[in-house]
């Protein structure tokens, strides 16, 4: 397996129809499909975070055909007070996913890490996550072991997700008791207030609009206090445009709205790819709070998802509470650091574990001090 280099935004024709054909077709379940995985997901990131350091993409070929690719780009971290030089995985920059995609994981794992061994361009480490005991996972270690790398876990995080039944009403009848007059509570009292209707937003054509409604509700929502809505960032906001584009010309977008007397109440923004729904971001109005906006636009589209084919809710993000209440199934994610051994990456995590045993011995000379105080006082 051969791999070249090449700039993102110049990936060969052959290429761009493997990404799409190995999303397609290449993984074992439909289900594994996470839209981080997408080219359109690494195009936005690449257009909104990497304005100043284009990323680049490792491509395998295979018998002159694309066998994986591979899309990264570099950086450098200060790591235990050393400039250490890395290679991530572009989908590392938001949401925190990386990962491999190739018709064979196991080979194009091996010829990724050789190659980034031999590579002109001095690194101490690359980082990319994926999904705990996922055949990207076993195939980083076994590549690592084989090279003598050092592989570290820096990170895991958790995700609920719904593998939906066959029906809206099944899976309502299985929620929590209270849950369940919950949402019928809500939903009535919304459609109490006012006039309470649901629009789905799915068309290129569409997409300012939705947006529009979007930022509106996040400008209302507890996220603008807290310091989290997309409406603080530009960078966010470039980001999930061009995301958003992109999906809408896939015929991935769902941008589900709930609407009291036409005002914006709350939003889903959410992508379907094969029979996984992505439910990306979400919020609502906080003056609407009482009625729990969210859980009730939910009601209104489960049922579209049903009629899609939708198979599996991915609620992305953490264990949240309020996603907790719709499911108790959860994935987890780790974050690989696969290390070279140079000079650099031996001084910081020697550095490191300088630092980590004078941090516990200071810890445990407080605590002598603190135990003597005491004694004397007695």
């Amino acid at each position: 397996m051969r791999i070249d280099t090449v700039e993102f935004d110049r990936l060969p024709e052959p290429a761009l129809r493997a990404w799409d054909a190995i999303l397609a077709g290449g993984l074992p379940d439909a289900r594994d499909v996470d839209v981080t995985m997408t080219r359109e997901w690494s195009t936005a990131l690449a257009a909104s975070h990497l304005g100043a350091n284009p990323p680049l993409a490792a491509v395998a070929w295979q018998d002159d055909q694309v066998a994986g690719v591979f899309p990264f780009f570099r950086k450098t971290v200060w790591f235990s007070g050393v400039r250490c030089r890395t290679v991530e995985a572009v989908p590392q920059l938001y949401s925190g996913r990386g990962f491999l995609l190739a018709w064979d994981v196991d080979r194009f794992a091996m010829a990724l890490l050789e190659y980034f061994s031999r590579a002109p361009e001095p690194w101490e480490w690359l980082e990319v996550t994926v999904p705990a005991g996922s055949p990207s996972q076993r195939a980083i270690e076994s590549a690592a072991a084989r090279l003598s790398c050092k592989l570290r876990v820096t990170s895991t995080s958790r995700t609920p997700y719904i593998d939906l039944p066959d029906r809206w009403e099944t899976l309502f009848d299985g929620l929590a008791k209270k849950f369940r007059w919950t949402l019928r509570s809500s939903r009535k009292r919304m459609e109490g207030a006012g006039r309470l209707t649901h629009r789905v937003f799915t068309a290129a054509s569409e997409v300012d609009q939705f947006l529009n409604t979007v930022f509106a509700i996040e400008r209302e929502s507890w996220k603008e206090q807290s310091g989290t809505s997309i409406t603080l960032s530009e960078i966010q906001q470039a980001f999930y445009r061009g995301f958003a584009e992109g999906a809408a010309r896939r015929g991935w977008l769902r941008g589900h709205v709930l609407l009291l007397d036409d005002a914006p109440a709350a939003y889903i923004f959410g992508v379907q790819i094969g029979p996984v729904f992505h439910d990306l971001k979400e919020s609502y109005r906080l003056p609407l709070s009482d009625f729990s906006p969210g859980h009730v636009l939910k009601t209104f589209a489960f049922p579209c998802l049903f009629e899609e084919g939708v198979t599996r809710y991915d609620f992305r993000g953490n264990c949240d509470d309020f996603k907790l209440k719709w499911t108790q199934q959860i994935y987890e994610r780790v974050t690989l650091r696969v290390e070279t051994g140079s000079v650099r990456v031996r001084a910081a995590n020697a550095l490191g574990s300088l630092k980590r045993r004078g941090v516990h011995a200071v810890s445990k000379l407080k605590s002598a001090l603190g135990n003597s105080a005491s004694v004397e006082q007695t």
